[in-house]
Formats: structure tokens, C-alpha cells, sequence
């Protein structure tokens, strides 16, 4: 966590390729092999995070998935609860991959990310309105 704290940390002054592993050794007060034994790269420190982010959400919005629409859908649900939290607890390094020497291809994975997710929503919420048409008399 250190490690990650201090490359983020140094994101908010320059670009991922200007961070070297020194630099981030010594804000962390960790060894360099402490370093490499855990990262191949400061860039591999960035990826690992976008990946961890990336993969909660994803289970955080695949038990929202087992929920419909219905009276209350403008109630918050556990599910945005959760995420919603899990995003403050992480928003400084969130904005960070956002800033000018964050990540572009993270916004990227993001929108994909996203148009995934609402794809098997779409998906789960039509065949769920297909069945329940083709099973209520006429």
C-alpha cells in the first residue's frame, strides 16, 4: 500500500514515465527490492490498481445485477451504497489516473468498463420482459 500510495502521490506532480522506482522507494521508505519483489515497474503499479478497481466495481455491480427495476428505484440500493463508498475511499488516486499525468488508456477501460456493464443489464432486463409477456395470458 505504501508503494502505491507514493506513486500515486507523485502522479500529482508528474507523468507515470518521469516516476522512477527511487523516487517512490524513498517516499515510501521501503528498499528497492522490496520494490521489485512486488512490481516489475512504477507503470505496473498504476495497472495493478486499475485492475483492482476495475475487477470491485465489477462485483459490486454484478449483485446489483440480481436486482429489477421496480417502485423504488430511485431509493439507494446495498449495491450503490457500496460502490459509492468504495469510490471516496479511493478518489484521490481515482482523480489522479484522471489528471493530467494520470492514465488515458484508464479512461478508456473505463468506458468500456461501463458499456459492458449496462449492456448485461439491458440484456438481463429485456429477457426478463420477454418472459414475463410471453407467460401472462392474453
Amino acid at each position: 500500500m505504501r508503494i502505491e500510495d507514493a506513486v500515486f502521490e507523485l502522479m500529482r506532480e508528474r507523468c507515470v514515465p518521469e516516476i522512477t522506482a527511487v523516487s517512490v522507494c524513498r517516499l515510501a521508505g521501503v528498499s528497492r527490492a522490496t520494490f521489485y519483489r512486488h512490481f516489475r515497474s512504477v507503470d505496473d503499479v498504476v495497472k495493478g490498481f486499475e485492475d483492482r478497481i476495475l475487477a470491485s466495481i465489477k462485483v459490486i455491480d454484478n449483485g446489483a445485477l440480481r436486482f429489477r427495476f421496480g417502485k423504488s428505484e430511485l431509493d439507494p440500493s446495498a449495491a450503490m451504497i457500496e460502490r459509492m463508498e468504495f469510490l471516496a475511499a479511493h478518489r484521490a488516486k481515482i482523480v489522479a489516473l484522471n489528471g493530467p499525468h494520470g492514465d488515458p488508456q484508464f479512461i478508456h477501460k473505463t468506458v468500456v468498463f461501463m458499456h459492458n456493464h449496462f449492456r448485461e443489464r439491458l440484456h438481463d432486463v429485456s429477457l426478463a420482459r420477454t418472459s414475463s409477456t410471453s407467460t401472462s395470458p392474453s
